[in-house]
């Protein structure tokens, strides 16, 4: 956050419980060398479950193009939370979830494959699921083919299409959107030292 703005607050409420903020700015940065944060009680009460965050004194001037890819970063990335209930709203508008489990094309008793499992680490176990198949058009303008990759319900992997993932002359092939109509998404989840943070960048900067 604090990356994006010289002043930010960030408000929340767990349950039914009271409200706590904290804050920090550049003088924070600059004068707390051990970056400790306390947090407060709010005078005002957000609904439950809800947090807020505020920024101030943006270090980079939002455009309107920015905003739109942000809604839809947001969409993607957090798509399977909105599905159980949670809402996030940016501007007033209400995001609506964007999945990438659809649009599947096959012949009749030849839906696109799926392999489940189970990989021991440390004596804990991360789940492992990975579905593959063809997606039902081709000239695809919005890229969506490739690797799509879920760590704990959040995207972090969207459209992969490089040789770490064969495609690569003698494996898929090279990526072109009007060829390319392999579509592989895979899901993991577990504890969070073992999922990896960040595969290769989802759609836009944020």
């Amino acid at each position: 956050m604090i990356a994006l703005a010289e002043d930010v607050t960030i408000f929340s409420r767990f349950n039914n419980s009271k409200t706590f903020f904290v804050h920090f700015d550049d003088d924070w940065i600059n004068i707390d060398p051990h970056w400790k944060l306390d947090y407060s009680e709010s005078p005002k009460q957000l609904p439950a479950n809800t947090t807020r965050i505020e920024l101030f004194k943006l270090r980079t001037p939002l455009t309107d193009a920015d905003v739109k890819e942000l809604k839809s970063h947001l969409a993607e990335v957090y798509a399977q939370f909105i599905k159980i209930g949670a809402t996030i709203i940016v501007n007033g508008h209400t995001l609506k979830a964007v999945f990438f489990d659809n649009n599947w094309t096959y012949a009749p008793d030849y839906p696109p494959s799926t392999f489940a499992s189970q990989i021991p680490i440390d004596g804990r176990d991360v789940d492992v699921e990975i579905t593959s198949g063809l997606i039902d058009h081709s000239g695809d303008p919005d890229e969506t083919y490739g690797i799509f990759i879920y760590c704990n319900n959040r995207l972090i992997t969207l459209g992969l299409v490089d040789y770490t993932v064969g495609f690569t002359s003698g494996g898929i092939g090279l990526p072109h959107y009007n060829i390319s109509l392999v579509r592989t998404i895979v899901r993991l989840n577990g504890q969070s030292i073992y999922i990896p943070v960040m595969v290769s960048p989802c759609s836009g900067a944020w």
